[in-house]
């Protein structure tokens, strides 16, 4: 029990560098914001993909893959922070009109 208690401490220090977050269950990990900036983090609050995109869609957060976006453009990364989707301008976040969009 101490271990898990450890650990939830550690993860707790770790979040407080960030303004907010919110965690994704089906993902095993969280969204971070740092100075209004997205990133993303890890089960033990680790960042995996810095705070460097304007905004996340939190409802297309599914299959390792995460909808971002920087610049007014939207694409995927994965969970290394990889762009699996190029960013593309589209008016909407969604993973399917983002490969749609992609493959025309």
């Amino acid at each position: 029990a101490e271990s898990v208690q450890t650990t939830l401490k550690e993860c707790n220090q770790k979040l407080n560098r960030y303004e907010d977050f919110e965690y994704s269950i089906s993902n095993h990990s969280a969204w971070v914001k740092k100075e209004d900036k997205y990133g993303f983090v890890d089960n033990y609050a680790n960042e995996i993909v810095p705070c460097t995109y304007d905004s996340v869609c939190l409802s297309e957060m599914r299959d390792g893959l995460w909808v971002v976006c920087k610049d007014g453009k939207w694409g995927c990364v994965d969970k290394e922070g990889k762009v699996i989707v190029p960013l593309i301008e589209s008016s909407d976040c969604t993973l399917k009109s983002i490969f749609f969009a992609e493959r025309l």
